[in-house]
């Protein structure tokens, strides 16, 4: 029945088409035909309405969570709610401070009207330009949010700036709960949609952008579009009712045009949105309807937006308008055809077709008749991007050098993945996708499938929600695999699409469906999982992501740039009110919006006219003239020009990125490399100057014609040998920096200026009757010719390629074809090219090469060509040895390369090779042109002393490398065996040479010959024999071939190692690593047989003595599986074979993570086995040892023990550093233990390290609660400090933390008369501690016993002093060069610095504080002095002022005040004294922050009385002159109460200023003294100001004012007053 009535729903469906009255019969009818459901039962009533209220109340609160986290974050990140406004404005970057500056100038416009056209004519942005920001920036959602705050009455409740951040992260709280119910719908439990908002905010840097920009357009529009995701998958379910389906219809219809309000890129994103829908209709995946009503309201919302958006054209030639229009177009023209027949198939390829080509059609057209400024550079962008296209254009390059538009990073996918999002989400995507194939191919064939899906079915793809899903998922992660800045679209997507699979009963279903599971009921084991997994997922996602979470919102974290800070305030307050300021665009959004002036251009993409600008305004960075730079800033009338350095200094992270290097690419420059001296290399000008002078050129009738030979293209050509010639026509840089062609380009040049014939072959040329130069260039063409073969026969490791770029690859098979055709002709005349080199080895006479004066007199005075130009004297002299010599070589190399077709032309290579070494012995090291790779040559001589061995020669007299070939050739192996036993002696050959021996041995022994298996393992002995007199560690192919031992291994192991040490001559190193050798062969072998035969052996008992041998053997009887760090490594370690598997980079990475003592060893022993060529210390440059210890581990002979101990002592110190204590304690014991037993020097470094992680753990750990250290510890630190071992390296550092720990913890005792009288003379932190402890004891004492502080006084003056260097000039008279720190004193200032930062005890910090500020104090120009506690102490005078670096004292004082209140941010005397140095710097709002501050935190914030001697007379006197400074006159006048005397006169002068930048009247219930408010009234009377003459009479009228009132009414009057002004004035300045 069912295959019978498809067909005739679907014509019913058809014929509905006709009219609207048949659209509703129909659905009256369909509505009929529909049998009524059962009512269901009250309990399943209420289990629906509990599901839908937790659910609802759960998305809710998930979205309101969201928003608050944000918040918090927010606050947590910029420290927003402390900052002035300026600072707040600060962190809006870029795009977003011209967004956020318009949200400011809507509510400073007197009315809404007149905000919105000043923002439509807006000319007071941009330079010369009126634009209606309204719609080329989208401010719609700035319109709203101004008329909200003040619609809503909220500018007397909440700050602006806070209204809209909230507005936004309420916006996000709607995005997150748009997910939620997304995924709901879905899948039917809210669980999914918990596990959305989870994985959403786990991955939030990759799914928002709003912790970084919070104005942007997304983050206003992004939360519409998952709304309307929303309402569309509820309005594409099959099941659901009329009132649902016109809820989603009309929350769809609102949220789409929302949206597209709200970003002017919207309807691209609802273009992909369209081809899903379009795809999901073409598949007749039903909801045909349902989809062109989707249709029409992309329909609506254009043409609405496009008049609301003052008539947009970019929305009329939109692809999506053409898009909807064609397939609306094409639904009119579509035939009614039964389903699953050939034609049925045959219609829907040409409707698919037809709707891609009206939809192209259609664009076009619109395009060519209305006028429209669309993104074309967005276009342009894509070609690049996609390799379509080359363009040297800035900005373009400019873009695609975002990180935003790159290809997105491993990182990207490594975050999803540890989140375990990526591995569900693929799993659910495939999952989906393989069932809706599934369900398309049933339907394509005509196939009928159920109307109602059920669980049982197992049909996930069969759902249309799903299926649009999952192709706009694919659609958007396409996208997002080329764009980086597409993830945040994406990536929400991901997130919501694998929630709803994992959570979903009927994808696993679908699952266990097509893996016919029937050992457990299917339906059963679905629901279980739909509710296990997600409840796993989130429990492994609390457990290790919800700690992150709270200690991002715990850790305070602070956003300050003091540079922009000072910028915006120097250009409000000095700036011109019409200035124009230039500079970057992102740059001058933040002066946009911080000061209101006008700039030259914006941080915006989306208009030609600003992007030019903001190109020609980069041209500051660039290397054209100032006349240019002039004349583009005049022409946007810019007054001022902001430089960066930030973009003069720029690094850059891509190659070729930089800004400098995009204008000089478009400007024609050539780039700088970055790190250079900022000239161009000279291969550079080389490359640049062929290239320009080899462009082809365009006629008129736009052909294309070979570059013409003019003076340009000479002169250019000229330039590029210039610069060869000074770089001395070396090949070697030639060859290593230009490609063929350009070397053949410019020697072929080199020819043609020599007066060489064009069409003449050179071996036809006699080069003795040429001249001196031409013969030269014919020398340097046919070296180079057959250099360049030679180099091409060797392989060429290639380069990793970049992205696929159609054009890169177009040039690079363009540059490979024509270097192909040029070795193609000089392979051809190879044969010539030798002919001439022979030739020319027999010139007798000295040849020239051109300089630069030759080429220049060439070019300048062509009669001067055939006289000194030519002559034997011009140019670079050649001398013939040197000639011959370069030629032999090359020669040499020639020969060489055709040996391997010709074995007889090796007998050539080896004559030429011997004669160059002949030819370099007579030169010596006078050569200037001859550059001959030593190392090299001697190769090739050894190579042909193997290939043609000389025939007078005898056995006795060949080199080992020819005995060693001449028995490998022979099959002779046993000899081999006996030269590498002899070598074992003399060290003659390389150990690589020993090794590719025996890896060739090894290759025919896998070739089936069993004979050779002996072999290897001899000369594998023989190798690790030599390794280990060489200190190397043990290989890993003997540990292999010895895993099975016998009697005639270990004899021949055992005569190996004696005949390959002379015990007579060997030095105590070698005897030493061969006892230790024997010792772990023994270690490593279980039968004891054998260990009796090594130990017996005479070679055993002389190397070892006595107590060594008996402690062998007790090894070997208590022999454990566990062995100690600090033996020697042993063969237990090699029992497995390695795999061939194995990475040495893989190992390197794992050492560089690896924490854990055991687990370095082991790699090392692991990489040591398989190279001993590597120093594994250097792996990472982050593992820094210092300077003192470095000598002493690299000098280690073992190189396993060495990388050891360096990386044991560099990872423990790293710990230490990032304060993982307890990870560098165990490096630290396990390093000890291993230098114990052979370096005493080590042993106590590392005894002293130890110290210092005990002293650092103690001081991070219970330190800071005030725990006194154990009494051990306080031993070990004076232990340390009277150490007196001689040659032991010290770390400076040790010394200042031990002696900073003493007077940390109070030791004072112990300083001042217990520490030896040496260590005051040799350690200088013991001498100034001392110093410092008696200072503190003698506080208490009278003024004439502080002996000690005059002492230290003197230490200090002497290290503050500074030496003047002067030197004699000619004149006679006497110069000052500079001035340099006095070496005199016991310490450097620097070190002084770093040593006082090292201490946390108050009173130690105060008495330095004193010194410092007296210090200060003492100088002569000083006018503000500071005040201190302690202060006189001091001596007041110094004898040399002259001596002293005051500015450097100054600097101090600055730095030791700002750490001290790092330590204790409320002592009230360090604020002070913060304050006065402000005060004295002019800084006057930030001293009295400071002057408040001190009072405050002494009184409770004014609660209590502020102590007199904390705001002392000077204090308030200093607070008064601040206040009138900033013209804060009425504040003065209340400071004036506070003296002890009133200050009448100061009262009533700042009282007559009437440009008072306080509250004025608003502070008069803060004044008690009668007579000023008394002169108050009379003023404001004189004045005719009568309101605040009556605010005057009111203030004095208050009963507890009376003057008749006891006197503690009086003074509580008085108090009550001074602490809601003080509290008033801390508001004010906090």
């Amino acid at each position: 029945m069912a295959e019978e009535e498809g067909p005739t729903v679907e014509l019913r469906q058809r014929r509905k088409l006709k009219s609207s009255e048949n659209k509703e019969s129909a659905k009256e009818e369909k509505i009929r035909d529909t049998p009524m459901p059962e009512r269901a039962p009250k309990h399943v009533l209420f289990q629906r309405f509990a599901k839908i209220f937790i659910g609802c109340l759960a998305a809710v609160t998930s979205g309101m969570m969201y928003a608050l986290y944000l918040s918090a974050y927010h606050e947590r990140k910029f420290w927003f709610s402390n900052r002035q406004e300026l600072e707040r404005e600060i962190t809006f970057q870029g795009d977003s401070a011209i967004y956020y500056s318009y949200y400011k100038d809507m509510l400073k416009a007197p009315s809404f009207e007149r905000g919105v056209y000043e923002l439509t004519h807006n000319n007071k942005t941009v330079s010369l330009k009126t634009i209606n920001a309204v719609q080329q920036m989208s401010l719609y959602p700035e319109l709203i949010a101004s008329v909200l705050y003040q619609a809503t009455g909220s500018n007397e409740i909440i700050e602006p700036v806070y209204f809209y951040i909230g507005i936004v992260f309420g916006l996000q709280g709607i995005y997150v709960t748009a997910l939620f119910v997304t995924s709901w719908l879905m899948s039917g439990t809210w669980l999914a949609g918990m596990l959305t908002v989870a994985w959403f905010i786990i991955n939030r840097v990759d799914t928002t952008r709003i912790e970084y920009s919070i104005p942007l357009r997304e983050n206003w529009a992004l939360p519409y579009f998952a709304c309307q995701i929303a309402a569309l998958t509820g309005y594409l379910k099959s099941n659901l009712n009329t009132y649902g389906e016109r809820f989603c219809y009309l929350l769809m219809s609102a949220s789409t045009y929302t949206f597209m309000m709200m970003w002017e890129y919207s309807h691209y994103l609802l273009f992909l949105q369209a081809i899903s829908l379009f795809l999901l209709d073409s598949f007749s995946l039903e909801q045909s309807e349902k989809v062109h009503e989707v249709y029409k309201i992309y329909i609506f919302s254009l043409f609405l937006g496009y008049l609301l958006q003052f008539e947009n054209s970019a929305l009329l030639v939109s692809p999506l308008l053409s898009l909807v229009v064609a397939l609306m177009l094409a639904k009119c023209l579509q035939l009614n055809v039964k389903k699953g027949t050939f034609i049925a198939k045959i219609m829907k390829v040409i409707n698919f077709y037809l709707v891609c080509t009206l939809t192209v059609t259609l664009n076009i057209i619109m395009k060519m008749f209305v006028p429209h400024k669309e993104n074309g550079h967005m276009l342009k962008f894509l070609e690049v991007k996609f390799g379509l296209n080359m363009t040297k254009n800035f900005t373009m390059n400019w873009l695609l050098c975002q990180e935003s538009l790159q290809a997105p990073s491993q990182d990207f996918f490594l975050r999803l993945t540890q989140s375990s999002l990526l591995p569900f989400y693929v799993l659910v995507l495939i999952i989906c996708f393989l069932s809706m194939m599934q369900v398309i191919f049933r339907r394509i064939n005509g196939k009928s499938l159920k109307e109602t899906i059920t669980l049982e079915d197992g049909r996930i793809g069969g759902r249309p929600e799903i299926i649009y899903h999952v192709i706009h998922t694919i659609l958007l992660g396409s996208l997002a695999m080329v764009i980086e800045g597409l993830k945040y679209l994406w990536t929400p997507y991901v997130c919501m699409l694998a929630a709803f699979g994992v959570c979903s009963p009927e994808l696993w279903m679908t699952l266990f469906k097509w893996l016919r599971l029937r050992t457990v009921h299917p339906v059963l084991l679905a629901l279980i999982l739909s509710m296990a997994v997600p409840t796993i997922i989130g429990l492994s996602l609390w457990k290790e992501f919800f700690p992150r979470l709270m200690t991002e919102l715990m850790e305070l974290q602070e956003f300050y740039d003091p540079d922009t800070v000072e910028l915006m305030t120097w250009i409000k307050r000095q700036a011109p009110v019409a200035a124009v300021f230039a500079g970057s665009p992102q740059l001058m959004g933040a002066i946009k919006l911080c000061t209101g002036w006008m700039v030259t251009s914006l941080p915006l993409y989306n208009d030609d006219d600003l992007l030019k600008r903001n190109e020609n305004i980069y041209q500051i960075y660039s290397k054209r003239s100032a006349e240019d730079i002039y004349k583009i800033l005049t022409s946007y009338k810019a007054n001022y020009l902001i430089v960066e350095d930030a973009i003069c200094n720029e690094v850059g992270t891509m190659r070729g990125c930089r800004v400098k290097d995009l204008l000089d690419i478009a400007n024609g420059h050539i780039p700088i490399t970055p790190g250079g001296n900022g000239n161009p290399a000279p291969v550079q000008l080389i490359v640049q100057f062929l290239e320009q002078a080899s462009k082809p050129s365009v006629n008129e009738q736009n052909q294309v014609q070979p570059p013409p030979d003019n003076k340009r293209n000479r002169i250019l050509k000229l330039l590029a040998l210039k610069v060869a010639a000074h770089l001395k026509w070396d090949l070697d840089i030639l060859e290593k920096s230009l490609s063929v062609p350009v070397l053949n380009m410019l020697l072929n040049e080199l020819l043609c200026i020599s007066k060489v014939p064009p069409g003449t072959k050179h071996v036809d040329m006699d080069l003795a009757t040429l001249p001196p130069t031409t013969a030269m260039a014919i020398l340097l063409y046919n070296r180079w010719a057959i250099r360049t073969i030679v180099q091409s026969s060797f392989p060429v490791k290639q380069a990793k390629p970049g992205p696929p770029q159609l054009s890169v690859m177009n040039q690079m098979q363009q540059e490979k074809e024509l270097t192909e055709n040029i070795l193609k002709v000089l392979k051809e005349q190879a044969s010539d090219s030798i002919l001439v080199l022979e030739a020319a080895l027999k010139l007798d006479k000295d040849l020239y090469v051109h300089t630069m004066r030759t080429l220049d007199l060439l070019a300048m005075e062509p009669g001067m060509v055939n006289g000194e130009t030519e002559s034997s004297t011009a140019g670079l002299k050649i001398r013939t040895e040197e000639m011959q010599c370069q030629v032999c070589y090359d020669l040499g190399a020639a020969y060489f390369q055709q040996g391997s077709t010709n074995a007889a032309v090796y007998e050539n290579a080896r004559e030429k090779f011997f004669r160059t070494k002949e030819l370099i012995t007579e030169i010596g090291s006078l050569s200037l042109h001859c550059t001959i790779d030593e190392k090299r040559l001697a190769g090739y001589c050894q190579a042909c002393d193997v290939l043609v061995p000389s025939s007078d020669s005898t056995s006795q007299q060949l080199t080992p490398y020819s005995q060693v070939h001449i028995c490998l050739r022979s099959g002779n192996y046993q000899d081999v065996v006996k030269i590498f036993i002899e070598d074992n002696l003399t060290f003659s050959l390389p150990v690589q040479f020993r090794q590719s021996v025996l890896r060739e041995l090894f290759q025919k022994a896998q070739q089936g010959n069993e004979a050779l298996d002996e072999i290897c393992f001899k000369v594998c002995a023989c190798n690790t024999v030599r390794d280990i007199l060489e200190g190397r560690t043990i290989s890993v192919q003997f540990n292999q071939l010895f895993l099975r031992p016998n009697k005639e291994k270990i004899d021949f192991l055992l005569e190996v190692c004696s005949r390959s040490i002379n015990l007579e001559k060997a030095s105590d190193s070698l005897k030493g690593n061969m006892a230790a050798f024997l010792k772990n062969v023994c270690l490593g072998l279980e039968d004891l047989q054998y260990v009796f035969m090594i130990s017996s052996h005479e070679l055993f008992i002389t190397l070892l003595k006595d107590e060594e041998r008996k402690l062998l053997v007790d090894q070997m009887r208590k022999r454990s599986p566990r062995v100690n760090l600090c033996i020697k490594p042993v063969t237990s370690f090699y029992d497995i074979p390695a795999s061939a598997s194995v990475n040495i980079g893989q190992l390197e990475h794992q050492l560089i993570l690896s924490v854990d003592p055991w687990r370095i060893r082991q790699i090392l022993i692991e990489l040591h086995g398989m190279t001993s060529e590597r120093q594994f210390w250097t792996v990472s440059n982050k593992w820094e040892v210092p300077s003192v210890y470095s000598g002493v581990i690299l000098g280690i002979k073992d190189n396993l023990t060495r990388d050891l101990v360096y990386i044991l002592l560099a990872k423990g110190l790293h710990c230490s550093t990032v304060k993982d204590f307890s990870h560098a304690k165990q490096l630290f014991a396990a390093c000890l233990e291993l230098v114990t037993e052979f370096s005493p020097k080590l042993r106590q470094v590392m005894l002293n390290e130890m110290l210092l992680l005990d002293i650092h753990t103690h001081e991070a750990g219970t330190g800071q609660s005030g725990e006194r250290p154990p009494s051990d510890l306080i031993s070990r630190v004076r232990g340390y400090l009277e150490m007196r071992l001689p040659d032991i390296p010290l770390r400076q550092v040790i010394a200042e933390e031990c002696v900073a720990f003493m007077l940390n913890w109070r030791e004072n005792e112990y300083l001042t008369l217990q520490v030896p009288a040496f260590l005051l003379q040799s350690n200088p932190y013991v001498k100034l501690g001392q110093l410092l402890a008696a200072t503190c004891k003698e506080l208490p004492g009278p003024k004439e016993s502080r002996r000690t502080a005059k002492d230290l006084w003197e230490v200090v003056v002497q290290i503050c002093s500074v030496s003047s260097q002067h030197k004699r000039g000619n004149d006679g008279r006497v110069s000052l060069i500079k001035q340099r720190e006095s070496t005199l004193g016991i310490m450097y200032r620097s070190e002084l610095l770093s040593f006082i930062k090292k201490l946390r005890e108050p009173l130690v910090l105060t008495i330095i504080l004193s010194l410092f500020v007296k210090l200060h104090n003492v100088r002569e120009d000083i006018v503000n002095d500071i005040t201190a506690e302690h202060i006189s102490i001091w001596p007041s005078s110094i004898p040399n002022l002259q001596s002293v670096d005051f500015e450097a004292v100054a600097i101090t004082v600055k730095e030791l005040v700002r750490y001290a209140l790092s330590i204790s941010p409320n002592n009230h005397s360090w604020l002070i004294i913060q304050a006065d140095i402000y005060f004295a710097t002019n800084q006057y709002s930030a001293a009295l922050h400071y002057y408040l501050q001190a009072g405050a935190v002494c009184s409770d914030f004014f609660n209590k009385a502020v102590p007199p001697d904390v705001y002392t007379d000077q204090v308030i006197k200093r607070m008064i002159k601040c206040c009138s400074l900033l013209n804060c006159h009425t504040q003065v006048a209340i400071l004036c109460q506070f003296l002890r005397e009133i200050d009448y006169k100061t009262a009533f002068k700042s009282l007559q200023e009437q440009n008072s930048h306080d509250a004025m009247d608003s502070y008069y219930d803060y004044i008690w003294d009668v007579t000023i408010l008394e002169y108050l009234t009379y003023l404001h009377h004189k004045r005719g100001e009568t309101d605040k003459r009556q605010i005057a009479i009111k203030a004095i009228g208050q009963t507890e004012l009376n003057a008749s009132n006891p006197e503690e009414v009086l003074q509580l009057a008085a108090q009550r007053r001074k602490k809601k002004f003080l509290q008033a004035m801390a508001k004010l300045y906090f």
